[in-house]
Order: structure tokens, then sequence, then C-alpha cells
């Protein structure tokens, strides 16, 4: 198994995923980061945020999510 930075240096597991509808957006992304003892409010909400605006930096990382499933398989 590959090393996860946020897993192993700040024990976050952290779960990209598409959203119910259409990803037109970076919003369309399902970011969802999973409890841990002592994580506040705030930095469950910050973490998503932060993601998202990476996401929107680096369209290209956005892109390798969407054709994880194979969006662009029969193109």
């Amino acid at each position: 198994m590959p090393t996860r930075p946020l897993q192993v240096q700040l024990a976050i597991m952290l779960t990209i995923a598409l959203g119910a509808n259409e990803v037109q957006t970076m919003r369309g992304f399902h970011i969802q980061v999973e409890e841990q003892p002592g994580m506040c409010r705030k930095a469950k909400q910050a973490i998503p945020a932060a993601v998202r605006r990476c996401l929107e930096d680096r369209p290209a990382i956005a892109f390798e999510i969407l054709d994880a499933n194979g969006l662009w398989a029969g193109i």
C-alpha cells in the first residue's frame, strides 16, 4: 500500500468521491474527513475547503480523480 502523507503525518483519513449529481465544478466532489478524536469542527470544515482550492488551482488532479472511475475510458 502506498504511503499517504495525510494519513501518516497527520493521522487524517480523507475520502474524495464524485457527488450524487454531475461534477461541473469543484463543489461537485464529495470530500469527507473521517472523524478523529480531538479534531475540532473548524479543522473538519477547513480541510475539505483547502482540498477544493487545491483542485481549482490544479485541474489536472481533478481530471485524474474523475478518470479513476473510467470517465474517459471510451474516448
